[in-house]
C-alpha cells in the first residue's frame, strides 16, 4: 500500500537488513571492535551498495583499525558514488594524511571544497594536512653510550664478577636507562670505576686514578631524545553518518 512506499517499503527487505547492519556495525565501531564493525559493514554493502554511507562508515572503520589504504579506497568510492557529499572527500583525505601522502591529501581536500564551498570539516582537515606537512622532521635520536653496559661489562675479566651483585646491577640498569643519571652514578666508587672503563674503552682506567690525581671528568652524555610523536589526522568527522532524507 502507499503507506509502506519509500525507503521503508516492504518490498525492500534488503534495504532494510542493510540498514540493520550499518546499526550493528555503529554500534562495533563505538565500542572499539573495528573487524566486527567492518564486517557489518561489508554484509550491508552487499545488501546495498547504493548507499554511499555504507562505504564513508567502513572508511572510518578501516582507518580506526589503521588499515588507511582501505579506508582511502572506501573514501574514493564514496565520492563516486556522491561527489556533492562532504564527508567522501573526509574520509579519504584522512586516510592519506594518515599515510603521510600530504600533497595528495591536500588535494582532496580541495576538491571537496570545490564541491562542498566552505565545509568546516574539509577546512579544518586541509589546515591540519598542512600544518603538517610544514611540520620539519624531528632528529634522530642519539644513540646512548651505556646503551649495551651489560652485554659490555659481561665479557670484562674483573667487571664480570659483579654481575651477579643485585645492588649493582640496579645501577647499571638505571645508568643504561637514563643515561642522564651519569652525574649521581659517579658519586659511587664502583659505578665511577665502571663509568670510567666504559669510557676509556675497557680497561684504560680500571683501578681508579691516583689518589693525587683528579678523577677525570667524563664526557658528557648526550640529552635524551623524545620519541618522535606521530600525530593523528583531526578533523570533526563523526565515524557515523545518518542517511540524508
Amino acid at each position: 500500500s502507499a503507506f509502506f512506499s519509500g525507503t521503508f517499503s516492504l518490498s525492500n527487505p534488503r534495504i532494510i537488513m542493510a540498514d540493520a547492519c550499518k546499526a550493528k556495525g555503529n554500534a562495533a565501531l563505538q565500542a572499539g571492535e573495528f573487524d566486527e564493525a567492518i564486517a557489518h559493514y561489508t554484509e550491508a554493502i552487499g545488501l546495498d551498495g547504493s548507499n554511499h554511507v555504507f562505504y564513508s562508515n567502513r572508511s572510518a572503520a578501516y582507518l580506526s583499525k589503521g588499515d588507511a589504504e582501505s579506508a582511502m579506497s572506501d573514501g574514493d568510492k564514496c565520492i563516486t558514488m556522491k561527489p556533492d557529499w562532504p564527508k567522501g572527500y573526509g574520509r579519504k583525505g584522512a586516510a592519506l594524511h594518515k599515510l603521510k601522502r600530504y600533497d595528495e591529501a591536500a588535494a582532496v581536500y580541495n576538491a571537496g571544497l570545490e564541491a562542498c564551498p566552505g565545509d568546516k570539516a574539509l577546512t579544518d582537515g586541509l589546515a591540519t594536512v598542512l600544518k603538517d606537512k610544514d611540520k620539519p622532521a624531528p632528529p634522530p635520536p642519539a644513540a646512548n653510550p651505556f646503551g649495551n653496559i651489560i652485554g659490555k661489562l659481561a665479557t670484562h675479566p674483573k667487571f664480570s664478577t659483579w654481575m651477579s651483585n643485585p645492588s649493582v646491577m640496579g645501577k647499571i640498569n638505571m645508568m643504561q636507562q637514563n643515561p642522564q643519571s651519569i652525574g649521581m652514578m659517579l658519586q659511587d666508587p664502583e659505578m665511577q670505576e665502571v663509568v670510567q672503563a666504559l669510557l676509556g674503552g675497557m680497561g684504560i682506567h680500571t683501578q681508579g686514578p691516583p689518589a693525587d690525581e683528579p678523577a677525570p671528568t667524563p664526557a658528557a652524555a648526550p640529552p635524551a631524545q623524545e620519541p618522535m610523536e606521530v600525530e593523528e589526522p583531526k578533523g570533526p568527522l563523526s565515524p557515523m553518518e545518518v542517511e540524508e532524507p
